[in-house]
C-alpha cells in the first residue's frame, strides 16, 4: 500500500507554501489535518530547495526546527503515523534522530559526509534524493541525448551500493527519482511513465511530484489546478511506488483510494 507523506515546510521560502507553517501552533494544527486526510508520514523540513533557492546554514535550519519538531515529532506518533526530517545536514538529522525521527529525507543524497555515520549508528531510514545539484538549477539537466531512465537508475545504483558496502542496512534505504531536480518536463513525465523499471533496485520508491514545475506545461491557473493535476499523476503512479509526497493529501488520497491503475 503506498504512503502518502504529508508535507510541513518551516520556510519563509519555499516554492508554494513558505511563510504559511513556521508559527509551531499552525504547524502542529496542518500535522494533525494531514494524518486526518490520510497521511502515512509527516515529513518535516525548514530549508527551501525550488530553483534558485538561498540555502541557509545548519545553525539557522535547526533555528527554525528545534521549537517545533519536539512536539511535532510526538504528535505524530501519537496519531500512529512516522516522523521525517528533511534535512541535508548531519547535524540536524542527528538531533532529530535523538527526538526519535523515523525517517532522513536528504535531498542531496549525502553532500554532507558525515551523514552517514548518523544513518550507520540509527534505526532511521533514510531516502536519496536524485539530483545534479542543491538547490536546483533548471537549466542543469540530464542530457536529453541520453537515457534518463537509465541515467537516474545507474546514478541510485552507485548510492545504494556505497551504503550498503558501508554497513547500511539495505532495508533501511529509500530512492527519490528526484522530479524537479536535474530533469527536463519531458524527462519528468518519462520517469513517472516507467516507475516500474525502478524496481529492479529493489528498495522502496519515493515520488515527490507535488506542484512541481513540470506541471507547468498543462497551464494550471492557480494552485489548486496544480494540486488537481498532482493527484492525477498520484493515482497513475501509486501501483509503481511506496511513497509519494504531496501538499494536498486529502485529495491526492482520494484520488488514490478511487482511481490508482
Amino acid at each position: 500500500m503506498t504512503k502518502i507523506v504529508g508535507i510541513i515546510n518551516l520556510t519563509p521560502d519555499s516554492f508554494s507554501d513558505g511563510g504559511k507553517f513556521n508559527d509551531k501552533e499552525k504547524a502542529l494544527k496542518q500535522i494533525k489535518q494531514l494524518i486526518e486526510d490520510g497521511a502515512s508520514v509527516i515529513d518535516i523540513g525548514a530549508e527551501s530547495t525550488r530553483p534558485h533557492a538561498s540555502l541557509i546554514t545548519q545553525k539557522e535550519e535547526w533555528q527554525r526546527l528545534k521549537q517545533v519538531l519536539p512536539e511535532a515529532i510526538a504528535l505524530i506518533h501519537a496519531n500512529n503515523a512516522q516522523a521525517s526530517i528533511d534535512t541535508r545536514y548531519a547535524h540536524t538529522a542527528l538531533e532529530a534522530v535523538k527526538l526519535g525521527i523515523d525517517i532522513i529525507n536528504d535531498v542531496s543524497a549525502l553532500s554532507d559526509p558525515a551523514m552517514l555515520e548518523v544513518i550507520q549508528n540509527s534505526e532511521a531510514k533514510i531516502v536519496l534524493n536524485h539530483n545534479l545539484g542543491i538547490p536546483s538549477d533548471p537549466e542543469v539537466t540530464i542530457s536529453e541525448q541520453l537515457d534518463v531512465i537509465n541515467e537516474v537508475k545507474n546514478w541510485a545504483s552507485e548510492k545504494i551500493s556505497y551504503l550498503v558496502k558501508n554497513n547500511v542496512n539495505r532495508k533501511k534505504i529509500i530512492f527519490d527519482i528526484g522530479i524537479g531536480f536535474g530533469k527536463t518536463p519531458k524527462q519528468s513525465i518519462l520517469i513517472l511513465s516507467h516507475l516500474n523499471e525502478f524496481n529492479e533496485l529493489n528498495v522502496p520508491i519515493f515520488v515527490g511530484h507535488s506542484r512541481k514545475s513540470f506541471l507547468n506545461q498543462f497551464e494550471p491557473k492557480s494552485e489548486i489546478d496544480k494540486d488537481s493535476l498532482t493527484a492525477v499523476f498520484s493515482a497513475k503512479i501509486a501501483n509503481n511506488c511506496d511513497y509519494i509526497r504531496v501538499h494536498n493529501v486529502k485529495l491526492n488520497n482520494f484520488m488514490i483510494k478511487n482511481f490508482a491503475t
